[in-house]
């Protein structure tokens, strides 16, 4: 499962006079795709934020996508986000669309950050970055918040940014460091 990949920013921004390379798009498909082969990924769940805007869907990026999609077999789950709420898929693009919440099996799958006591929640939405270091040397990383009762995934998006968060004491932060993940110890400290 990723969340936030937020297709087709780049061309909004060229849309408004911002330069943005296009190959922010390819890296991200070549990225995902890599993941689902070596992990053998049979489904595929996408938690909102696909698509930046509908603005977004140029002809470029609806190939692109097309193209990453016949190369691959997986079953993809599409939970639609606050951007995307009013887009409408290609269905070219073979992806099966839900609202929030989603739930399958003991988990509750959905983009915005809400939980609920009885079931554990996935989502995204939020970009969760942790800084690390000191004040001198400080880094500022994507991260993976789980608290009791619900898990919030980074941004999957290369081209989306992120916000720091305030995690509590007993929430474990699993910060990203190029292909490395590490759990934080003592989050509230950082």
């Amino acid at each position: 499962m990723v969340a936030d990949l937020h297709w087709g920013k780049a061309e909004i921004f060229q849309m408004a006079g911002i330069p943005v390379s296009s190959a922010i798009l390819h890296e991200d498909l070549q990225r995902l795709k890599f993941l689902v082969d070596t992990l053998h990924i049979e489904r595929l769940v996408l938690l909102g934020d696909l698509m930046h805007g509908a603005e977004g869907l140029t002809p470029d990026v609806d190939a692109a996508v097309r193209s990453w999609r016949r190369s691959l077999s997986t079953e993809i789950l599409f939970i639609r986000g606050n951007h995307d709420r009013h887009f409408t898929l290609p269905p070219a693009w073979e992806m099966e669309v839900a609202t929030e919440p989603y739930a399958d099996g003991p988990f509750l799958f959905r983009h915005h950050p809400e939980s609920e006591p009885s079931t554990f929640t996935w989502c995204g939405h939020l970009h969760p970055v942790v800084h690390v270091g000191s004040r001198k040397e400080r880094m500022r990383l994507p991260c993976f918040w789980l608290q009791a009762d619900c898990g919030v995934l980074p941004s999957f998006g290369s081209f989306t940014g992120g916000a720091p968060i305030r995690p509590g004491r007993q929430d474990s932060i699993l910060a990203i460091t190029g292909p490395a993940v590490f759990c934080l110890q003592n989050a509230a400290a950082h």
